[in-house]
């Protein structure tokens, strides 16, 4: 099939897939399409990465010059995002009480700018963290904001998905990449890196799981719906991209992350950890084609720590160290652990603000669940996944992170999830006509829904 007719059936079939989500979501707002495409940018690629060849961060000069196109991108969507909360009806005063955790890292982040060697480069890409936080906030600011949040992460998986495999089988020079030194075939998709596709493919898979099997169990799985198959054909494409052939190809963070998260659903924790823990850790590297440096990451590990505990209090300042990063790789930005990113940068006092969100993000989930337990399990389940992909990775507040910001999008929601009162507006799966009773009127409806636990 010739390229150019590819790239048109994709885009009808992206078409018709977001005209049934638009089925889905009604309740939503036009605006919920600034946090939709916030998430498509942090998901595949840098603006400037589909037009510019090669690399734009050759020196710090051309680092601290960034790129025009997605500066402007950027900006207005953070400029569009005030505009949206300017016109909403929050309770400030209630938002940064249940989020204070995420004010004070946030606020920490931006005065940790002050000691960092790039300064300007540093406040750039606070920024741009912070563009995160304020989508969070739009998606707060719905009328339902549950039901936004599934908009979106159906979105995502719609378009990026699709588009992803069609780069990979037609269009090779933007959708695969070649080891830089074995020289192997890697597919990225719309991404930037193999493990960027991985973790596309892994919040995709989790998420249409996780949708199937609560309208399974709310009676209203009907495999036949254009909608219910529409989700197993995305579902059934994430997994082909994230199992291709190569064992070199695959994210086998993103596989294992993704297994975890399964194990926690299907299993329960009681089952899951014994199963993690009582394996052979060399045996499992090398059954999905790894060492036990997990592809010399131990030896990266090896070099930064010593770097780290230089600064251990305050860290060398957010977003400056990879500017122009003391290390004998020139390729490398990022430190492939999340958690010594974090003391890198933010020392031991942005480990201590970050674990604070986090352990408040699992506190407000535990206590949403007797009210919302779908949405608390997928919370809890989302929060164990990056918790594990961050042990390889480094994902957590990276300005540019799919997983980080849906993180803050469920770390956001879950602490007004765990409030008493009021209730967070939340479209219930639609029950089969079958089991529809005439009787019940719309207003002996609406108040069940509202406390529904499914």
């Amino acid at each position: 099939m010739p390229p150019t007719v590819a790239l048109g059936l994709c885009i009808l079939l992206v078409i018709f897939l977001l005209r049934l989500e638009r089925k889905q979501s009604r309740s939503v707002s036009l605006s919920l399409w600034l946090p939709t495409i916030w998430t498509f940018y942090c998901a595949s690629r840098p603006v400037s990465g589909w037009f510019v060849s090669g690399s734009l961060s050759e020196g710090p000069n051309a680092i601290e010059e960034g790129s025009a196109p997605d500066r402007f991108f950027l900006s207005a969507l953070i400029v569009c995002g005030f505009v949206a909360l300017a016109r909403a009806k929050l309770k400030w005063s209630e938002v940064l009480k249940e989020n204070r955790w995420l004010v004070l890292l946030y606020a920490y982040m931006g005065v940790s700018i002050l000691w960092s060697d790039y300064p300007w480069i540093s406040f750039k890409r606070w920024i741009k963290v912070f563009g995160s936080l304020l989508m969070a906030l739009v998606v707060l600011a719905e009328a339902s904001p549950l039901s936004a949040l599934e908009a979106i992460l159906r979105r995502s998986a719609y378009v990026l998905i699709p588009f992803s495999l069609l780069l990979t089988k037609y269009f090779p020079d933007l959708g695969v990449q070649y080891d830089r030194w074995l020289g192997k075939k890697m597919w990225v998709g719309v991404t930037t890196q193999k493990n960027c596709l991985g973790r596309l493919c892994l919040i995709s898979i989790f998420f249409l799981l996780w949708s199937l099997y609560r309208k399974w169990k709310s009676g209203a799985l009907r495999p036949l719906k254009p909608p219910i198959l529409a989700d197993v054909v995305v579902l059934l494409l994430s997994m082909w991209l994230l199992m291709r052939p190569s064992l070199f190809a695959i994210s086998a963070t993103g596989i294992v992350s993704l297994g975890l998260g399964i194990a926690v659903v299907g299993m329960g924790l009681g089952i899951a950890i014994p199963l993690v823990g009582g394996s052979d850790l060399e045996g499992l590297v090398s059954l999905l084609g790894r060492d036990v440096t997990f592809t010399g990451r131990t030896d990266i590990w090896a070099v930064l720590v010593p770097i780290a505990w230089r600064h251990p209090l305050f860290g060398l300042g957010y977003g400056g160290f990879w500017v122009n990063p003391p290390v004998p790789w020139a390729w490398l930005n990022e430190s492939h652990n999340g958690y010594l990113e974090v003391f890198l940068e933010l020392g031991i006092v942005g480990l201590f603000l970050l674990l604070g969100f986090l352990f408040s993000f699992c506190s407000n989930a535990q206590r949403a669940l007797a009210r919302h337990f779908d949405w608390a399990a997928f919370g809890i389940c989302l929060l164990l996944i990056a918790l594990f992909h961050n042990i390889t990775e480094a994902s957590l507040v990276r300005a540019s992170s799919h997983l980080w910001t849906i993180l803050l999008f469920l770390g956001v929601l879950m602490a007004r999830l765990s409030r008493t009162t009021p209730a967070l507006k939340e479209s219930p799966a639609p029950l089969p006509r079958s089991r529809v009773n005439p009787a019940l009127t719309e207003k002996n409806l609406k108040a069940p829904a509202l406390h529904s636990s499914g």
